[in-house]
C-alpha cells in the first residue's frame, strides 16, 4: 500500500522517509493564481513579479516565461510597485518589511520536509554523524559515545514500546503514515498590492 500511496495519492507530500525533501503543492497553486492574475491585468504573462534570493529556486523558472519578472536579491531596496513581490521567510527584514507596507501577504511552503529529527533520529545515538549536535536526540549527553552507549539507547527506544501510547503511535505511522510530529517546511509569503486584494482573493477562493 506504500508503493501505491506515494506514487498516486501523496507523491508531494513528505510523510514517508522515501521522500527526503520535496517542492510543496503550494508553489504550483501561487504560480497558477499568479498565471490567472496577470492574465487579467495584461492579457498575458506581462505582468512584474518581483522575487528575491530566497524564493528564485523554483520560480526563476517557473517564471521563465514571464519578461517583466524582476529579481532583487536579498534587500528591496526601493518601494516596489509590482502587484506581486515572492520573498523567503530568511529575508523578512525590518527594512523589507516597511517597504511592503503596502501589501498583504499570505504564507506558504516552499518546501517541506519528513521531520526526522522528532521521529526516528531519537530511536538511537548515532556517533558516525559528523556533526555532533545530531548524534544524540534521545538525552542532553555530548558525545564521544561508545558502542555501550548505543546499545543502551536502543535498549532504551525498545523498552519504551511497553507503553500503549508508543505502540498505537508507531502503528499508526507503519500502517497510515500518521505524523507525530509536523512535517518540516522552508516557508515564503506571496505580498499582493493592496489595490489588487479583492481581485487576488476572487481568484484564489
Amino acid at each position: 500500500h506504500v508503493g501505491f500511496r506515494m506514487s498516486y495519492q501523496e507523491g508531494d507530500t513528505p510523510k514517508d522517509m522515501l521522500i527526503y525533501v520535496q517542492t510543496s503543492p503550494d508553489v504550483t497553486r501561487v504560480m497558477s493564481d499568479i498565471g490567472t492574475l496577470s492574465r487579467e491585468l495584461t492579457g498575458g504573462k506581462d505582468m512584474v513579479v518581483s522575487y528575491d534570493s530566497g524564493t528564485s529556486w523554483p520560480f526563476q523558472w517557473y517564471l521563465r516565461n514571464y519578461p517583466n519578472r524582476h529579481y532583487f536579491g536579498t534587500t528591496i531596496s526601493q518601494t516596489p510597485d509590482a502587484p506581486v513581490v515572492l520573498i523567503a521567510n530568511d529575508n523578512l527584514t525590518a527594512e523589507n518589511l516597511q517597504m511592503l507596507s503596502g501589501y498583504t501577504y499570505t504564507e506558504y511552503a516552499m518546501r517541506w520536509w519528513f521531520p526526522e529529527d522528532e521521529t526516528y533520529r531519537k530511536f538511537a545515538i548515532a556517533p558516525e554523524l559528523n556533526n555532533a549536535s545530531r548524534q544524540n536526540y534521545q538525552t542532553d549527553q555530548k558525545g564521544p559515545f561508545t558502542a555501550g552507549d548505543v546499545v543502551g539507547s536502543v535498549w532504551h527506544s525498545v523498552w519504551g514500546m511497553r507503553d500503549p501510547a508508543e505502540q498505537a503511535k508507531m502503528f499508526r505511522l507503519v500502517a497510515f503514515r500518521e505524523l507525530w510530529a509536523p512535517i518540516g517546511s522552508y516557508n515564503f509569503r506571496v505580498y499582493i498590492r493592496n489595490d489588487l486584494l479583492t481581485t487576488w482573493n476572487a481568484i484564489r477562493y
